[in-house]
């Protein structure tokens, strides 16, 4: 049908090949009976980010799609997705269309690389184009967020960028860091306590959760969060209900929840630190923040 198809087996000799060409559209072929595809999903997450001018399309296996880590990079990542059996005709429409929105957006980005300041961060190089790009499709898809990245990246101002382009906008943004609290405190802050509930609870106080009530709320270093506090952000996170320290009372949130951390969680997980089931309730989609020597 005219499309100059170019294929490797690996992301690295993707990358390669990307260094020497210019390309607007991207097909991945991920099958979960390839235990070496599937081991290298984070190496087409990171061929994923290299380029924000390739619209991508995933090609997956009804097993492929159902895998959790495969589902929030396309979720993230991909401009759309078929399952196998293909359906030619409709992948040929799908890439067409995916290669004329990729022709559209480079239009439009590329009279305007003499700005580099976006959301407030300030970087021209692909993988910073890369992130903004990512930033405007997570902002608009109301699941919760986990940033990943290294001190200094920015991961609160990418958390400020996700909240001012979603649907809860006109919502508080309560950012709170979790490694900064006494433990004896973040409950108290992140839940709120009744009058009396404790020695020095001279007053009502609601809780930062509460208080980004349709909103969004930004947990900070949740990788430090303590493993007893984390079974109390789960039960919050199942049931969208919380209650302050000293109260019986179930409190409605209506919220969206973006964590952020250093960490790296799942290392945490594996070492018994860190929650593996809130690990997957707050990485529903995910926002990896480029260190600063790239």
């Amino acid at each position: 049908r005219g499309w100059d198809v170019h294929v490797v087996t690996h992301p690295d000799a993707a990358l390669e090949l990307m260094e020497e060409q210019e390309f607007r559209v991207g097909l991945v072929l991920w099958d979960a009976s390839d235990a070496e595809r599937f081991a290298t999903h984070r190496q087409v997450e990171f061929l994923l980010n290299e380029n924000s001018h390739i619209n991508w399309v995933a090609l997956l296996t009804d097993v492929t799609s159902s895998l959790r880590q495969i589902s929030r990079i396309i979720t993230t990542h991909f401009y759309d997705f078929h399952t196998l059996p293909l359906d030619p005709e409709r992948l040929l429409f799908t890439l067409g269309h995916a290669y004329g929105m990729a022709e559209i957006a480079c239009s439009l980005i590329e009279p305007h690389t003499d700005r580099p300041v976006r959301f407030e961060m300030v970087g021209q190089s692909p993988s910073m184009l890369s992130l903004f790009q990512t930033i405007e499709k997570v902002g608009t898809i109301d699941l919760n967020v986990m940033i990943r990245g290294e001190s200094g990246t920015g991961k609160e101002l990418a958390a400020r960028a996700i909240h001012k382009l979603s649907t809860r906008a006109e919502g508080p943004f309560v950012a709170v860091n979790c490694g900064a609290l006494p433990k004896d405190l973040i409950q108290a802050e992140l839940f709120g306590h009744e009058k009396g509930s404790f020695t020095g609870a001279d007053r009502q106080r609601v809780g930062r959760i509460e208080a980004a009530q349709q909103g969004t709320p930004f947990l900070d270093e949740i990788g430090d969060l303590p493993l007893d506090l984390q079974v109390n952000l789960l039960r919050f996170l199942q049931e969208k209900t919380i209650n302050r320290i000293g109260s019986s009372t179930q409190i409605p949130v209506n919220v969206r929840v973006i964590a952020a951390t250093h960490v790296n969680l799942e290392k945490a997980v594996d070492d018994g630190r860190f929650r593996e089931d809130l690990y997957y309730r707050l990485n529903v989609l995910h926002l990896e923040m480029t260190p600063l020597r790239d």
